[in-house]
């Protein structure tokens, strides 16, 4: 395992102990069963039935500071609103971006924001020309060990169609790497090709099978993996 990896692996047992041992229950996993865009749609109409507005395409330009506190919010488009309260659901780093940055250095709540890393997550789908694993979910801990690091991998199977029909009666599977930094360098064919071998590894039925579709190899770091990942995918028409 690479020292890089060391903290956030920690962190992700940590979640694992907390989330999944801490009760009876805890292995309990919700998997969207409709596309997400549905999914959404369902929380824009529960907000909107209790009064509230959602936005779409409104960016933030910055949080408007007066006396340490905010006074608004200013958007693209010139727009200023005012609210009684206020929630910043952005990565870290876009904080540092909408924040005076006078207020971010006399700050070191803000300041701080600086010394956090974020973690990779991969992402690959597979459609196999037959059923290849019957469990819903399964995670392997532990596994790609590929050069010298090991990782963990989510692996479960989902309804989606695929883009050839041809393939409509197998499998989709959706494998995701969580705190992947070591394969931001890779390319997109040799993280199929590792997580290929890790599936036929654990999944004898994947072994005679054929993955006739792969789609959608990404990773959700900013910056680096952004502009690796959109290289890649247009390289492939994705």
């Amino acid at each position: 395992m690479s020292s890089s990896a060391a903290p956030t692996r920690s962190m992700a047992w940590t979640f694992f102990w907390k989330a999944f041992l801490a009760n009876r229950s805890g292995y309990r996993v919700g998997i969207p069963t409709v596309p997400l865009a549905e999914l959404y749609d369902g929380c824009r109409a529960a907000l909107e039935a209790r009064g509230g507005a959602v936005r779409l395409r409104a960016a933030v330009r910055k949080f408007q500071i007066v006396a340490d506190a905010v006074a608004g919010v200013a958007f693209e488009s010139g727009e200023t609103l005012q609210a009684d309260h206020y929630i910043a659901a952005v990565p870290h780093d876009v904080l540092l971006e909408l924040l005076p940055s006078e207020l971010v250095e006399c700050m070191p709540a803000f300041a701080n924001l600086r010394n956090l890393h974020d973690s990779p997550i991969t992402g690959v789908h597979f459609w196999f020309d037959r059923p290849v694993m019957s469990e819903p979910f399964l995670t392997l801990v532990e596994h790609l060990n590929a050069v010298d690091f090991q990782q963990d991998l989510a692996l479960w199977q989902a309804q989606r169609p695929a883009a050839d029909a041809a393939v409509a009666s197998g499998q989709y599977l959706q494998l995701v790497i969580s705190a992947s930094s070591d394969l931001v360098q890779s390319s997109r064919q040799e993280i199929v090709d590792l997580c290929l071998r890790e599936i036929r590894a654990v999944l004898p039925a994947a072994r005679e099978a054929a993955a006739r579709e792969v789609h959608g190899c990404k990773g959700s770091r900013r910056d680096v993996l952004a502009r690796a990942w959109l290289r890649s995918l247009a390289s492939c028409g994705l």
